[in-house]
């Protein structure tokens, strides 16, 4: 089921703000002992900040190996909505967990932001919702200011408000469940990477429609892309053929069912057992199940539309995309020169 949010109407009921260093390279927690003040002429930018850069794709909720009551963050989001009047309280006990969370040497120091939201809209129902951010990234901008007969310009260190560093909107809904969360970390790479979806939040992938779409496509682009031109004697066109096929399927299907599309996109018997082993190698080394059958998310489509490539790369002087019929391309020899070549058939020339 693809989740529908609206956000349209959200309303910062409270905005509290603390600044997390870390510690193993000098840095200090500051915990702020007011509520936030936010300017009027602020608060439509600061939400704007806060929320547009979420969307409806892959699903999270809060988890823990040994039981949910176990996720300190499950148990202060239930805190906090049971005792909004509480926001700063509640606040500066998040702070100290992300602050205790921040172990990796380069993990950047930043403000963290707690957010407590009113008529939010999830799934058609009307509720609160909770965000939690944190600001690492400063730009420097340059501030003219006019005076009677001339301007005087300075620099000033401050967010850039298009690009959300690190968050995650919790709606309160499903709580048994762990809640419907989305998350968003744009600045850690590497195993530093996981402190704020992982270490601090601890939140899992919902396992859905998003979730199996996005994945089995990733494995179909890495089988199709990598791994089967190292397995079996395949042309360039063959692979594009193959990745233009397994995207149409998705596209044109609402639900995916494993059979129809090994009869559709892989075709030949021996290459659909490699097919199947290297699924299951695939799941394996992942860890994420892949079911046989699910519905197809669109969204996740969407996504993997961008990535798949339909393209010959031919030296450095031509590209050749290859967006339908195979067999209307096709390879030579010159036997003059002995270079390679491609003979394409075409109606029309736009």
């Amino acid at each position: 089921m693809q989740n529908r949010i609206n956000l349209a109407n959200a309303k910062m009921v409270a905005v509290a703000t603390h600044h997390v260093g870390n510690a193993n390279v000098g840095g200090g927690l500051f915990i702020s002992q007011k509520l936030t003040s936010v300017d009027h002429n602020a608060t439509e930018l600061l939400s704007h900040f806060f929320l547009s850069s979420f969307k409806t794709e892959q699903p999270y909720a809060f988890t823990h190996i040994v039981d949910l009551s176990h996720n300190p963050i499950f148990n202060l989001i239930q805190k906090a909505f049971e005792t909004p009047e509480n926001s700063l309280e509640n606040s500066g006990e998040f702070a100290q967990i992300l602050f205790d969370r921040t172990l990796h040497p380069n993990i950047k120091e930043g403000e963290f932001y707690f957010v407590f939201y009113d008529h939010c809209v999830i799934n058609d129902e009307v509720t609160q919702a909770i965000g939690l951010y944190k600001s690492e990234t400063k730009d420097t901008f340059l501030k003219p200011d006019p005076s009677d007969s001339s301007y005087t310009i300075t620099a000033d260190v401050g967010i850039n408000t298009k690009k959300l560093d690190k968050g995650c909107l919790i709606f309160n809904t499903d709580s048994s469940k762990g809640y419907i969360a989305f998350v968003i970390d744009q600045t850690n790479k590497g195993d530093e990477a996981k402190y704020w979806k992982e270490d601090f939040l601890q939140l899992t992938a919902v396992k859905e429609s998003y979730f199996y779409t996005d994945n089995y496509l990733d494995m179909c682009n890495q089988f199709i892309s990598s791994h089967l031109p190292n397995q079996f004697d395949v042309e360039r066109t063959d692979q594009i053929d193959m990745l233009n096929r397994s995207m149409d399927f998705f596209k044109k299907h609402d639900k995916f069912d494993f059979n129809t599309f090994s009869d559709e996109v892989i075709r030949q018997p021996e290459l659909a057992e490699n097919f199947i082993e290297y699924k299951n190698d695939f799941q394996e080394q992942n860890h994420v199940p892949l079911v046989d059958e699910f519905e197809i998310s669109g969204a996740a489509v969407k996504k993997h539309n961008k990535v798949f490539k339909s393209v010959v790369k031919l030296d450095k002087n031509f590209h050749i995309y290859i967006h339908g019929n195979k067999n209307m391309i096709e390879k030579g020899v010159d036997e003059e020169t002995g270079m390679k070549f491609y003979k394409l058939f075409f109606k029309e020339e736009n």
